[in-house]
């Protein structure tokens, strides 16, 4: 498989090769199956939802270990753009990032980490309500991690 899925569809395309008869494949799951769950709904939306529904079913009895990984903003963006209410925010805006040119994915990009903000705050929240933020009686507290890959920009 590749590294980009389209993120309403989870499916993939990638070159042919003499071995694999297909040239398209899917890439969800629940666990070890394949889960169409999802189907149109943004990737970054989707992770969100399921992770704020695996925190709301854990105990506060016990640690919590939750890896959330979510797809955008990879590069490019092949009209699989963030929901409107995202894009919206940069209507007629130039788009800034240090050693970065501003191209066709610019806002897009700008869209898809303000929908990874939006996401983060909400499973902050949802970690809060649930008592697993910070529950000092049971020795519990979040630890919260953000990461991101980097890629060389060629001039």
């Amino acid at each position: 498989y590749t590294h980009k899925t389209d993120y309403y569809t989870r499916k993939h395309k990638f070159d042919p090769f003499p071995k694999y008869r297909s040239t398209e494949g899917y890439d969800l799951h629940d666990n070890f199956n394949i889960s169409y769950e999802g189907q149109g709904e943004f990737s970054t939306d989707l992770y969100t939802r399921k992770a704020a529904s695996v925190i709301k079913k854990h105990s506060t009895e016990k640690p919590l270990f939750l890896y959330l990984s979510y797809q955008a903003p990879h590069r490019p963006f092949l009209g699989e753009h963030p929901p409107l209410k995202y894009m919206s925010r940069y209507k007629n805006s130039r788009i800034f990032q240090h050693n970065l040119e501003e191209d066709r994915d610019a806002v897009p990009r700008a869209a898809a980490i303000s929908e990874i903000d939006s996401g983060v705050k909400k499973i902050v929240k949802v970690l809060k309500l649930s008592g697993l933020y910070d529950n000092l009686k049971k020795k519990i507290r979040s630890i919260s991690c953000f990461l991101s890959y980097c890629f060389m920009v060629h001039h």
